[in-house]
Parts: C-alpha cells; sequence; structure tokens
C-alpha cells in the first residue's frame, strides 16, 4: 500500500475546511423600501375576500389575496380566483367576471380590500 504525503493531507484538509466555510454576513433586506428603517422580517399572509363586481344589483366576487406585511408596511403579492363563487350565488356569468377583471374592477376592489386587511393587523 502507498503511504500518502502529508502535505497532501494538509491541502486536502486546507480545502475542506476553506471551501466548507459560509461567510457570515448580516441579513440583507430582501425588499428594500426607500426612507423605512424596518428590520423585521416579513410575514405572509393569504385571505379569501369578497370583491364587488357591481352595485346595482349587488354582485361580488370571491378572490384570494396573498400578501405580506412587517412594521407598518405592506405588498401584495399575488391575487388568484381557483374557483368562480358570487354573492348572491349565480349574480355573474364566467365572463361576466373575466371582463372585470381586464377592466380593472377587480384590481380596484383587491386593493381596497388589501388596505383594509393590513389596517386591521395594526388596530
Amino acid at each position: 500500500m502507498k503511504s500518502v504525503p502529508m502535505y497532501a493531507v494538509a491541502v486536502v484538509l486546507w480545502l475542506l475546511g476553506h471551501l466548507t466555510m459560509v461567510p457570515v454576513r448580516a441579513q440583507i433586506n430582501e425588499c428594500s423600501w426607500p426612507n423605512s428603517d424596518c428590520n423585521e422580517p416579513w410575514v405572509a399572509a393569504s385571505n379569501d375576500v369578497w370583491v364587488e363586481l357591481s352595485d346595482n344589483p349587488p354582485c361580488s366576487v370571491m378572490v384570494r389575496i396573498h400578501w405580506r406585511y412587517r412594521c407598518n408596511e405592506y405588498e401584495l403579492m399575488d391575487v388568484n380566483q381557483p374557483v368562480i363563487f358570487t354573492s348572491p350565488t349565480g349574480c355573474a356569468t364566467q365572463q361576466q367576471v373575466h371582463a372585470a377583471w381586464f377592466d380593472g374592477r377587480i384590481a380596484e376592489s383587491v386593493k381596497q380590500q388589501l388596505d383594509d386587511l393590513a389596517l386591521g393587523r395594526w388596530l
């Protein structure tokens, strides 16, 4: 059996030591807000909310809002609608709901609902 020179063992140990080290750094704020001094981590949330399609006759549709918050900051991450639920049931067709997505009515209602959700977190 052939012996391994001591310098080869030292090089391997040195490489293992230096290549497996993980640098320790301060946590970097993943999404820096201008003039924000908040260092708290983001907290994710999702809520099912009713957004208004029309008020005459009254008709709402349920959407799921995915958002996150920290300190007094909040961000909308995603909005989806896996299944179309309306209130009252059957007050809008699938085409009417899709039209509301494209003409911005749902987006405006989602913004208002998110504001209300965020405000509810801090009150």
